[in-house]
């Protein structure tokens, strides 16, 4: 734990507990490689059926456990539409769907606030095993 405080303090210019930044974020999801390349599907179709300025569709932002409506416009995906901007709020961008694809053996979290989807988790390329796991800050 204190090595955590003092990485985001130095990155920060500030002193965290990891308690107080707990109560910051808030993670919303988890997907991999299997979930993303579902998403990342509807990007072609985007520009020719945007009647809206969003596209709703059926997704797993859970590793395939459940199904939930997911809004779709040019820049990503996400779960809500802020209507005073006119805007989807995105978990994920299509550039990020991306690069979670690239790295099958891994997991992200995704979060409501705008920041970057974080890897919590990787698979051993000769077991197959979990070989590391971290939780969400």
């Amino acid at each position: 734990n204190r090595r955590k405080s003092m990485l985001l303090s130095s990155l920060t210019g500030e002193t965290l507990d990891l308690r107080s930044l707990e109560s910051h974020l808030s993670w919303i999801g988890c997907i991999s490689h299997h979930e993303a390349s579902k998403l990342l599907k509807y990007k072609p179709t985007l520009a020719s059926s945007m009647i809206d300025k969003f596209l709703k569709v059926n997704g797993s932002i859970d590793l395939g456990y459940s199904s939930r409506e997911l809004l779709i416009d040019n820049t990503g995906v996400g779960i809500d539409y802020n209507s005073d901007e006119e805007k989807v709020n995105h978990l994920i961008t299509w550039d990020e769907l991306e690069d979670v694809i690239k790295k099958k053996n891994a997991c992200f979290t995704l979060y409501d606030d705008g920041s970057k989807p974080w890897q919590i988790s990787t698979v051993s390329a000769t077991s197959k095993r979990p070989a590391s796991l971290c939780p969400p800050l």
